[in-house]
């Protein structure tokens, strides 16, 4: 599994060589200047539509109310542009970041996740590539592991490697140090993220990544 992580997700990072197909090739386009801007296009047009008529509310006076309604907040603002992305790029994951006592929300491109299982369609073990770090010259990559158990409950976990996929302790990149290596949450029934999916059909069984809304038009923009 950690090969798969290493050569999946460290291509997104590192500017190295990304396989031609995938999620990878799908975000490196969608990025690119000198890519076919009608993807970009169509994708920001659905998302203005989207939100065109759209509001969100949370009621309540409580401190969980004011908790969600800050975290909810934070995702609404970015709407259009998460949105877009998702659309053009097939996928984007939404993650919950504690820091300080506080709530932040970080989206993060499809390709940085790499999906284990899924139940019903649906992601139930996974592998997020959320960060990295040069210490002494050399690479080290932060990896989450987000797990659904057979006892129901949620097990999410930090591990770090280096650029070989050699197991490295969190201890190595001073910023890692206060991570909580493993906790268990219970009372879940889905991953505690946010996996913004666009609904093309890719017209195969892959793995469960999405995507662009233009996928398998590329002849018909080429010509155009």
């Amino acid at each position: 599994m950690l090969e798969r992580v290493k050569g999946r997700l460290r291509a997104w990072l590192d500017g190295t060589q990304a396989p031609q197909t995938g999620p990878e090739r799908f975000a490196r386009l969608y990025e690119s200047a000198e890519a076919e801007k009608i993807t970009s296009v169509v994708a920001n047009k659905l998302a203005m539509l989207t939100f065109a008529d759209s509001t969100l509310e949370v009621s309540g006076e409580n401190p969980r109310a004011a908790l969600v309604r800050d975290v909810l907040r934070q995702v609404w603002d970015m709407g259009i542009p998460l949105a877009a992305q998702a659309l053009g790029k097939g996928g984007k994951v939404v993650l919950p970041v504690v820091r300080g006592g506080k709530i932040s929300v970080r989206a993060i491109d499809q390709s940085r996740m790499a999906i284990r299982r899924t139940e019903g369609g649906r992601p139930v073990d996974v592998t997020i590539l959320l960060d990295k770090a040069e210490v002494g010259g050399k690479q080290y990559y932060l990896l989450a592991d987000y797990a659904m158990q057979a006892d129901g409950r949620q097990r999410i976990g930090y591990r770090a490697c280096d650029s070989d996929g050699a197991p490295m302790s969190l201890k190595a990149v001073e910023a890692w140090r206060g991570i909580t290596q493993e906790m268990f949450v219970s009372g879940t029934d889905r991953l505690l993220l946010g996996y913004l999916r666009c609904p093309r059909d890719d017209r195969t069984e892959k793995d469960g990544h999405g995507v662009p809304v233009t996928y398998g038009a590329e002849e018909d923009i080429a010509e155009l």
